[in-house]
């Protein structure tokens, strides 16, 4: 979620590759497009849905893309909050 704050319609591909380069690793960046990912499958058969159902993101599967909902403020917070306590662990 925190990933689409900016309110934009990504891909799962665009979302891979973000979700890599901030906290899988460098080698699986490379890999990020292909549909073999786990990251992508995770995303694709698991994540994405879930969120979906959940009213918090409009998952167009036929397109592969995401976009946020309107969240609710408590939401945005939580989300703000789970970043920012990862970012002073240093995780």
């Amino acid at each position: 979620l925190y990933l689409l704050r900016d309110e934009e319609t990504k891909s799962v591909t665009e979302l891979t590759t973000l979700l890599c380069e901030w906290g899988v690793g460098p080698d699986m960046v490379e890999a990020a497009s292909t549909p073999q990912n786990p990251v992508f499958l995770d995303l694709i058969h698991r994540h994405l849905p879930l969120l979906s159902d959940a009213g918090l993101i409009e998952y167009n599967q036929e397109h592969e893309t995401v976009s946020i909902e309107v969240l609710d403020p408590l939401i945005t917070d939580i989300i703000r909050w789970g970043v920012d306590s990862e970012q002073a662990s240093g995780l």
